[in-house]
C-alpha cells in the first residue's frame, strides 16, 4: 500500500481534472467542479486555464473566484487547496513534527573516482543540498577523503561521452561525431 500525503498547492497551480479529483476537501472540490461547469469546459478537459479560478487585476495581482462560507455564512476566499499525492521518497522533517519533504527533485549528480581509481556517481537531492548549505557544509563533497571529485552534473548540463581523449580543439572534430556522443542531463 502506498503512503499518501496532503500537499498544499496554490489554486492557480490546479491545471488538470486529475488534480481537481485529488483535492482533499469535498466542499472545495464541489465548488471547483461547479465553476468548471459554468466555464463551459467539457468533462474530459486536460488543461484548465488559470483565469477559470482567478481574476487578474489591473495592478498585476490575482483575486480568487472561489469562496466558501464560514460558520456565520460570510464568504472566505480559497487561495490554496490540499491535494492527496502518493510519494515514495518523502522524508520526515523532524521527529516531533508530522511534516514531510518530497525528495523527488535532484540537485546534482556527483561524479568521482574512488580509492581504486574507478569512476562512481552519487545522486544528491535538492533537499540534501539545502541541508548542506544551511549547515555551511560544502554542497559538493566526495563520500570520503580518499575519493576525488571529477565533476558535478546538473539538469540540462551537456557532456561528451564515448570519445577518445581529445588533444585538439572541438572545432577540428567532425560535427557528426560530436552530435552522436553529446548527452544532456
Amino acid at each position: 500500500m502506498e503512503t499518501a500525503y496532503h500537499i498544499r498547492k496554490p489554486l492557480e497551480s490546479i491545471r488538470t481534472l486529475g488534480q481537481v479529483e485529488k483535492i482533499v476537501d469535498i466542499n472545495v472540490k464541489k465548488v471547483i467542479y461547479n465553476i468548471l461547469k459554468k466555464a463551459n469546459l467539457s468533462e474530459d478537459f486536460s488543461f484548465v486555464p488559470s483565469q477559470v479560478f482567478l481574476n487578474n487585476l489591473p495592478n498585476g495581482s490575482k483575486k480568487t473566484k472561489i469562496f466558501l462560507p464560514n460558520k456565520n455564512g460570510d464568504p472566505v476566499p480559497i487561495k490554496k487547496v490540499r491535494i492527496r499525492e502518493s510519494l515514495n521518497s518523502a522524508v520526515k522533517l523532524k521527529d516531533n513534527i508530522d511534516r514531510y519533504v518530497n525528495l523527488r527533485n535532484n540537485h546534482h549528480v556527483l561524479v568521482y573516482k574512488n580509492e581504486e581509481d574507478e569512476f562512481k556517481e552519487e545522486v544528491i537531492s535538492f533537499w540534501e543540498a539545502i541541508k548542506r548549505k544551511k549547515s555551511e557544509a560544502p554542497i559538493y563533497q566526495a563520500p570520503n577523503r580518499k575519493c576525488k571529485i571529477v565533476t558535478a552534473l546538473h539538469i540540462n548540463d551537456m557532456f561528451l561521452m564515448n570519445l577518445p581523449e581529445i588533444h585538439e580543439s572541438f572545432e577540428d572534430i567532425p560535427k557528426e561525431l560530436l552530435v552522436q556522443n553529446l548527452y544532456r542531463v
